[in-house]
């Protein structure tokens, strides 16, 4: 059985450096996070309006593929009907060997 310390991942985990971040401690990078996030708040909003709108539009399509779907399986339905209704049967007859 292999011990805890043969593994090699569990050996490379101990050695994973911190990372840090690239945010400046100081005030005056407050100004600069600031514009940052509100520069990727309209850029959220614009997506979201942008999906919105794209959203209504596959709605539409998902609607008007609904409605063709139920027309054209009415016609079907009153073609079979029409078919079996001009259908002749079978005519069958005993064959004896």
């Amino acid at each position: 059985m292999k011990t805890v310390g043969s593994l090699k991942t569990l050996r490379s985990v101990k050695r994973v450096p911190k990372t840090r971040t690239a945010k400046p401690k100081n005030s005056s990078a407050d100004y600069l996070n600031l514009y940052v996030m509100t520069v990727e708040k309209d850029r959220l909003e614009k997506e979201l309006a942008v999906l919105e709108r794209r959203r209504g539009e596959v709605l539409k399509q998902l609607a008007d593929v609904t409605k063709e779907i139920e027309s054209v399986a009415k016609l079907q339905a009153a073609r079979d009907a029409v078919a079996a209704k001009n259908e002749k049967p079978w005519k069958t007859f005993n064959m004896t060997y």
